[in-house]
């Protein structure tokens, strides 16, 4: 399951009351501005899903998004 509110916490953004272009612009800004790449597991020889669930949870985690 993914915790979309503190997915949205971390990008400090609030939940979308409908889907538009502004609001995916926004929430694509708020990702790029607040969680960093990261590619530490891969070069420690564990990398990492980019499911979305497994994407969110590292980032709650306070890690970076791949």
């Amino acid at each position: 399951m993914i915790d979309v509110d503190g997915y949205l916490a971390v990008l400090e953004v609030a939940r979308p009351t409908e889907p538009t272009a502004e609001v995916l612009r926004a929430l694509h800004r708020a990702q790029v501005e607040r969680v960093a790449y990261e590619t530490l597991g891969n070069r420690l020889g564990r990398p990492t899903g980019i499911g979305a669930a497994e994407s969110v949870a590292r980032i709650l985690r306070g890690r970076g998004g791949c």
